[in-house]
């Protein structure tokens, strides 16, 4: 990046796509809590979240949006943000071939 661009705008820009990982998410959340969290910065087409093969959440989800703009929107605006005492870190999900 050049010296004028703030590291995250850049990485904002050099990363994106419609689907956020989001991490740290509470235990007992639900995927209709998680959507309607999300759905507050746009439509959102997904929001999963992953489960151990007993049912108990990883405490990590997916979510994909419609829209670049909603995604990048909800990017800036969840990360960080505090759910049920815990502090949520959200990014652009990553491919496995990357």
């Amino acid at each position: 990046p050049d010296c004028d661009t703030p590291l995250l705008e850049y990485s904002v820009k050099s990363r994106r796509g419609k689907e956020l990982f989001v991490a740290h998410i509470p235990f007992d959340m639900t995927e209709e809590e998680l959507l309607a969290l999300c759905s507050q910065y746009g439509d959102v087409m997904s929001a999963s979240i992953m489960h151990h093969d007993l049912g108990v959440s990883k405490c990590f989800a997916y979510v994909k949006f419609k829209l670049q703009s909603a995604a990048d929107n909800a990017l800036l605006r969840l990360n960080h943000y505090e759910v049920e005492g815990k502090f949520l870190f959200v990014d652009y999900a990553m491919r496995q071939a990357q």
